[in-house]
């Protein structure tokens, strides 16, 4: 009766009997170690498409093995990384290259792509290119000049000025190497004096600047010096003058002495000045003739 009722009548025979009504499992029984009630813990790995239970000494013997090659990174490609890879810096060891001016490269994520913008909309910054909707911003060349602050009175307006101290591009102050007297009272008498002759001499040290300057703080004992520099205070000029010396100035882009028009008539003058004897004598020539 049961083998022409088929599969419903095996089933309903299967249900009828002592297993409570349901079908046999088809799992695999749990695993005893040791014979005892308790199962031991397992895991399922699934081989050639079976289930096989591992057991608790396998799988320890498993992680032991695992952990101790896991301690021990093996690096059998070391030279395949960049010099400065983000992997490599935390690390300690051998850099991967040599520093070679072949070999020098920036740094990862220092040197960014040029951004390509207006290009469409999908791209991010498309449309507006990354200016927003409208404005004085937003315009091609568009933006204020430093300093502005939107029509009130700005900062370097506001700020007090010190008095003596022009700014701005238009003026500029001139910064000059300080000789002093003292260096000038270790030359000789009637010596002629340069930036050049204290140098070689020296009596001074190395100035960072290509104008010189000679101050009058000290007294001068030294007498008849010819001192040229590209500027004299006045008390250094007086104190100078009044030992018996000259004080000539320096062009400042080319060095050499300038020669004002008053010098140069006084030196005229004194080329084409004949003595009395001298007009005596022509105008003894002009009687006789006459």
């Amino acid at each position: 009766m049961v083998m022409g009722l088929g599969f419903a009548g095996a089933w309903i025979a299967a249900r009828a009997g002592g297993s409570g009504g349901r079908p046999p499992s088809r799992r695999p029984p749990l695993p005893r170690v040791g014979g005892g009630a308790t199962a031991a813990p397992f895991t399922l790995q699934r081989r050639s498409g079976t289930l096989a239970p591992l057991g608790s000494r396998w799988l320890g013997q498993r992680m032991a093995s695992s952990t101790d090659a896991s301690r021990t990174p093996t690096n059998h490609s070391g030279l395949q990384m960049k010099m400065f890879d983000w992997k490599r810096r935390g690390e300690s060891g051998a850099l991967a290259e040599v520093l070679q001016p072949n070999t020098l490269r920036p740094a990862p994520g220092s040197r960014h792509r040029k951004k390509r913008v207006g290009r469409g909309i999908s791209a991010g910054q498309g449309k507006s290119c990354g200016k927003g909707m409208r404005g004085q911003n937003s315009r091609s060349g568009g933006g204020v000049r430093p300093g502005f602050e939107g029509g009130q009175t700005p900062l370097y307006r506001r700020l007090p000025k010190f008095v003596g101290r022009p700014v701005g591009k238009r003026h500029k102050r001139v910064k000059y190497g300080v000789i002093k007297l003292e260096s000038l009272n270790k030359c000789q008498e009637g010596d002629e004096v340069t930036y050049k002759s204290l140098l070689e001499s020296k009596f001074i040290c190395k100035l960072n600047r290509k104008l010189h300057k000679v101050l009058g703080d000290g007294e001068l004992r030294v007498r008849n010096l010819i001192v040229k520099a590209h500027a004299f205070t006045t008390s250094a000029q007086e104190k100078i003058e009044a030992a018996g010396g000259r004080c000539v100035l320096l062009n400042p882009a080319n060095g050499k002495e300038l020669v004002f028009e008053q010098d140069a008539e006084e030196e005229a003058g004194e080329g084409t000045d004949n003595g009395p004897a001298e007009e005596e004598e022509e105008e003894e020539t002009e009687g006789g003739s006459g």
